[in-house]
């Protein structure tokens, strides 16, 4: 019972049930756009190569759901003629038709021409894919674009921190010993009895030079590319004010002070802005998109595989 409540709240099947609503009420034939089991398991595959895994329920929805609003905007490309007299497509059917086995050579216009006849316009992945972008530019165009506010770009940045806070940083000095395996042990507990008294200036002067600078502030991802990921493991960046070690890196050990702890922060609203107004603007294209989709497929039967 839970299992069939949430699969009525799915959005994929949202539209499927609307557009065979649609579908009862419309007296004529309408075109019927279909995805062949052979279709949605070449998208499976895709999937496996990318992620590595199997797509669940959900993902294989999301897959059929793209894959049937490819196939509207395909149909819509062609019903539109958006293919004729665009040079992109008249190209690359030329090159198509010059290479038909059986044929008499040609080239250009006629080539283009006899790919055309054999319905190789339709056939080619690469056209599809052109015709398909070509025809989501055409949807969206017509979306608002008027500059948000001021007041709308603060609220985006403050709604997506995770798009725009700077990393956090961690600022530290450290102590460097040459030896990979710790050395003199003696040699150690001395270093550690003076690091313990000495003022941090005379203290962060000791232990073996050092390549690069002793004094760091950086995000974790730079502090691992320069020391290791072992380093960044063993370091605790909320110990601060105090020497911990002694902690491996890709250089030897080391004994770390940890200075401060800077945690994720929002950018002066001035260095996002322009970036925060793309993404806006973006927003609303992708909303007229998706409402113009919706509409397309009212004109369309969907046979699912």
């Amino acid at each position: 019972m839970r299992r069939s409540l949430r699969i009525l709240r799915e959005p994929v099947l949202h539209f499927l049930l609307l557009g065979a609503l649609a579908f009862a009420a419309w007296p004529e034939r309408r075109p019927e756009v279909r995805v062949s089991p052979a279709e949605l398991a070449a998208l499976a595959d895709a999937f496996r190569s990318e992620t590595g895994r199997e797509p669940n329920p959900e993902e294989r929805e999301t897959l059929l759901a793209r894959a049937i609003d490819e196939r509207i905007l395909l149909a819509e490309a062609f019903r539109l003629g958006l293919d004729r007299n665009d040079t992109a497509v008249a190209t690359r059917l030329a090159r198509i038709g010059s290479f038909v086995a059986d044929a008499p050579p040609t080239r250009g216009a006629d080539a283009a021409a006899r790919a055309r006849a054999l319905g190789l316009d339709s056939d080619d992945v690469v056209i599809r894919r052109y015709l398909a972008e070509r025809m989501r530019q055409r949807l969206a165009r017509g979306a608002d674009r008027t500059p948000p506010s001021r007041a709308e770009l603060e609220a985006h940045v403050r709604a997506h921190p995770e798009r725009f806070a700077l990393p956090e940083r961690i600022a530290f000095r450290h102590v460097f010993l040459r030896d990979a395996e710790g050395g003199d042990p003696a040699r150690m507990q001395s270093l550690e009895v003076a690091l313990s008294s000495l003022p941090l200036e005379r203290a962060a002067r000791l232990g073996d030079p050092f390549p690069r600078s002793r004094r760091m502030n950086a995000s974790r991802e730079a502090i691992a590319r320069a020391f290791g990921p072992a380093f960044l493991a063993a370091l605790d960046p909320t110990r601060t004010q105090r020497w911990q070690g002694p902690i491996p890196s890709s250089h030897g050990i080391h004994y770390v002070f940890v200075e401060s702890l800077t945690g994720r922060e929002l950018p002066d609203f001035e260095a996002v802005r322009a970036r925060a107004e793309q993404e806006l603007l973006a927003e609303r294209r992708a909303e007229r998109l998706a409402r113009r989709l919706a509409e397309l497929r009212a004109h369309y039967a969907i046979a699912l595989p």
